[in-house]
């Protein structure tokens, strides 16, 4: 079995287990969902590159940015969904 530590982020709301090779895996919760383009591909943070996910407001789970709507239609060139 892996060893892992844990901490947490984005107000306690995510569980993050770091491995003992250094990866990380997230645990959000069912509010938290995936966002996405018309065209259906992933919204990535312009900050980090990372997924964006939404619960109530656009968040990067990993960098911990949040962004409006329309800073992300702005950065996407097109229109964002979640759900």
């Amino acid at each position: 079995m892996d060893k892992y530590s844990t901490y947490y982020k984005c107000n306690g709301d995510i569980e993050v287990h770091v491995f003992e090779d250094g990866t990380e895996h997230f645990e959000l919760p069912s509010n938290y969902t995936w966002v996405g383009t018309e065209e259906e591909e992933g919204v990535f943070c312009p900050r980090c590159s990372e997924e964006i996910n939404y619960n109530g407001e656009y968040v990067c789970v990993h960098c911990e940015s949040t962004y409006s709507e329309s800073e992300l239609e702005d950065h996407c060139g097109c229109g964002v969904t979640h759900g």
